[in-house]
């Protein structure tokens, strides 16, 4: 009886565990407090639809495209949300303002965030993951690359192990 239990769950459709490969290139602009981003997302044929993602509100959405054709979507409240057709890798295009005011004169520093969630500016840029500041995808196992690129002289630190930096034309760009 053990045996033909094992055998029927060995023929069982099993949910894929792939990690989805996600790449994020963003560019900073601190003198208009805007980052500009693409992001590329192979969910590896995960079948989920419609799909949701949790971004900013503070963020516009310039296109949504899976592989060379155009997808509709619908983004309010935070959510972007869209049917996926295919297999093909989806580019997400955006841009969003984070202008949040530090305290010049914080009265503690046991925040590491200062009080602000989301700040781009010629003084400094932090963006905590809580402020959405990219699409994210509740609950996946996701494997990020991350290319930040600013004006030279930004260094750009987030948690993973850097791959390059390189300064060229004024621009710094870290991956």
């Amino acid at each position: 009886m053990k045996s033909l239990l094992f055998l029927l769950l060995l023929l069982l459709p099993v949910p894929s565990f792939a990690a989805i490969s996600y790449e994020l290139d963003i560019r900073l602009y601190p003198a208009r407090q805007q980052l500009v981003a693409t992001a590329l997302i192979d969910l590896n044929d995960s079948g989920e639809s419609p799909l949701e993602l949790r971004l900013s509100s503070r963020c516009e959405i310039i296109a949504v495209h899976q592989g060379d054709s155009p997808l509709t979507y619908q983004f309010a409240a935070g959510i972007l949300q869209f049917e996926p057709r295919g297999t093909d890798p989806l580019r997400i295009s955006y841009r969003g303002m984070f202008n949040d005011q530090l305290n010049e004169t914080p009265l503690h520093n046991e925040n590491p965030g200062y009080g602000i969630s989301g700040s781009i500016s010629t003084k400094g840029s932090y963006l905590s993951s809580g402020v959405h500041w990219y699409p994210q995808l509740a609950g996946k196992k996701v494997n990020y690359r991350i290319s930040i690129s600013a004006p030279a002289g930004t260094e750009a630190v987030t948690s993973g192990r850097r791959i390059a930096r390189k300064v060229t034309n004024n621009l710094s760009t870290s991956v």
